[in-house]
């Protein structure tokens, strides 16, 4: 299951877009799993305790208490392994975004058009990284620890349950 959260403050928006996911979900080549925000205060204080497993955060890039670009700086910044995407109707911070590495830049007017494809993109390109997250998560919930040992020609793992 692969986590999106979304964060708008824009209710109509932020539904639009979450209609828009349960609509194309079936093409997507993973599960999602949909959590969204409206205040950034509340999503804030959840990234900064880690209480936030999130794959993928689409991000409204205009917001009047901390911006998406705020808050793409503070995940750059803390080195979190979370996939940027940030939505907006405003075409004059694509070139600032550009600092932050987000995957893609949706423009809310073009939602039905953009978003399935930035979705696959998050696979092809970041599909690695996310599987390994997912089984980094699980790893820590069933307290599994992995050894990694180096034969002559291959990598074997080996898996210990406690």
């Amino acid at each position: 299951m692969v986590n999106i959260i979304l964060c708008d403050d824009e209710v109509e928006s932020l539904q639009r877009t979450q209609d828009e996911i349960e609509r194309i979900k079936t093409r997507l080549p993973y599960p999602v799993e949909v959590i969204t925000y409206t205040d950034t205060d509340y999503l804030m204080e959840r990234i900064n305790n880690r209480e936030l497993e999130s794959d993928i955060l689409i991000i409204d890039v205009d917001m009047p208490k901390m911006s998406g670009l705020d808050i793409a700086k503070y995940i750059r910044q803390n080195k979190l392994d979370i996939v940027i995407i940030f939505l907006t109707g405003h075409d004059e911070y694509v070139y600032s975004s550009f600092e932050f590495a987000p995957l893609r830049y949706i423009r809310k007017e073009f939602i039905k058009e953009e978003l399935l494809y930035a979705l696959i993109a998050v696979y092809r390109t970041a599909g690695i990284q996310i599987y390994l997250q997912i089984r980094n998560r699980f790893q820590s919930r069933l307290n599994l620890k992995i050894f990694h040992r180096i034969g002559c020609s291959r990598r074997t793992h080996t898996v210990i349950i406690q």
